[in-house]
C-alpha cells in the first residue's frame, strides 16, 4: 500500500510542477493583439507561409517595407464579401511614411529557429510589410 501512495504522491508532484509552468510561462495576449495575430496568421498562411507559435508581438513605428508584395502574385482568391479582403487589401496600399504598426513575429511551422514577421498598420490591420528568416 505505500509504494502505491508513493507513486500517487509522485504523480501529483508532477502535475502540480507541469501546471504551474504552462500558467507562468504562457503569455496572455489581450483583444487588439489577438485580433491583429489573427489577421498575421490568416495572412501568411493564405500565401503558403505556415505559422507556428507566436515569437512575439509588439507596437512599432515602422517605414513600410512592402516585403510581403508577393501575395500579389499568389494563386490564392479571396471572397468578396470577406471581412479579411477589406483589411488586406490585396492592391498595394497607397502608404510610404512611418507609422505605428503591428510587428508580429511567428516561428516557421514545422522548422523551429526560422520566423517569418508580418507588419500591420495598428489602425487598419493592412499588411504594410515584414520579413522572414532566410
Amino acid at each position: 500500500m505505500e509504494k502505491r501512495n508513493l507513486i500517487i504522491v509522485i504523480a501529483i508532484i508532477i502535475v502540480s510542477v507541469i501546471a504551474y509552468h504552462s500558467l507562468t510561462t504562457a503569455r496572455k495576449f489581450d483583444p487588439d493583439e489577438r485580433r491583429a495575430i489573427e489577421v498575421g496568421r490568416y495572412f501568411l498562411d493564405g500565401v503558403g507561409c505556415k505559422t507556428g507559435k507566436v515569437l512575439f508581438i509588439k507596437q512599432e513605428v515602422k517605414e513600410p517595407n512592402f516585403f510581403w508584395d508577393v501575395a500579389l502574385d499568389s494563386d490564392v482568391e479571396w471572397d468578396d464579401s470577406d471581412v479579411w479582403d477589406r483589411m488586406l487589401k490585396w492592391d498595394r496600399p497607397d502608404i510610404r511614411e512611418a507609422r505605428l504598426c503591428w510587428v508580429i513575429r511567428f516561428e516557421q511551422a514545422k522548422r523551429s529557429g526560422h520566423y517569418y514577421e508580418v507588419w500591420l498598420d495598428a489602425s487598419e490591420y493592412i499588411v504594410v510589410g515584414g520579413d522572414r528568416c532566410k
